[in-house]
């Protein structure tokens, strides 16, 4: 799991998008590359960044993936 949050090279961070349980598609295309958006890609009005290194453990998190230290198991939740 922790390899495919790495291939995630944007985020969109726009205001009203930062919820969004209900909706089931979280990921996309943007510039080529896979993309996050926590509330809905299919929605309008996204603000797309790229991820950067220390953004990656908060994407995983907001993704619902629990990282566990190398001697854990990973856990999906």
């Amino acid at each position: 799991m922790m390899q495919f949050v790495k291939l995630v090279e944007y985020e969109c961070v726009a205001p009203e998008h930062q919820t969004g349980a209900a909706h089931p598609d979280k990921l996309t295309i943007h510039e080529r590359q896979w993309a996050f958006c926590p509330y809905d890609t299919h929605a309008d009005g996204h603000v797309w960044k790229q991820v950067g290194d220390g953004d990656a453990d908060d994407l995983q998190r907001r993704m619902g993936i629990a990282i566990a230290r190398s001697s854990e198991k990973v856990a999906v939740s």
